[in-house]
């Protein structure tokens, strides 16, 4: 019986470079929702949105096998600041093996990175109600469905907004 190489997880910050696989995984997961390889490399490019890359660390190598984008919001002056996770996405051939959960846990420890500048309570995330699999994915991560969004994906699907309350 041949073994699996040791491999591990790491996030890192996006570079420029990322830019080619942001898009052909936005093409791969996100495109029965719309045109996310537009919608992507536009955030990626935007200021205030923190792209993030989980590596997966083999013997010699460092292979992205998927992406975290975050931005903190304020919908009005004076109102609480939370936390957006715009989007998350693992190549289809490393779902379902804790890198997704990597970068779940990673969104929620990133918003302690700035309480000294800002209070962040919560975590908030919009998902497509024909995404049960990623409702659930959520779900059994703390986050709960708090309404129905205004607005539909570029495809037509439901959005339903979720969130997460940070503790501490």
């Amino acid at each position: 019986m041949m073994e699996k190489p040791d491999r591990s997880i790491r996030i890192r910050q996006s570079l420029p470079d990322d830019l080619p696989f942001l898009r052909s995984l936005a093409l791969d997961v996100f495109s029965v929702y719309g045109d996310y390889e537009t919608i992507l490399t536009d955030f990626f490019v935007l200021e205030g949105v923190h792209t993030y890359v989980a590596e997966e660390i083999g013997p010699g190598a460092a292979l992205p096998v998927g992406i975290l984008m975050m931005v903190i919001r304020q919908p009005r002056r004076r109102a609480p600041y939370w936390a957006e996770i715009l989007a998350i996405a693992v190549e289809e051939s490393h779902q379902g093996n804790g890198v997704g959960s990597s970068l779940i846990e990673f969104a929620k420890e990133w918003p302690r990175s700035l309480w000294k500048m800002v209070r962040v309570p919560e975590i908030h995330l919009s998902v497509a109600e024909t995404n049960t699999r990623g409702r659930a994915f959520f779900k059994r991560r703390g986050f709960s469905i708090i309404r129905e969004e205004p607005w539909r994906y570029p495809a037509g699907q439901r959005a339903l907004r979720m969130r997460y309350v940070l503790k501490g």
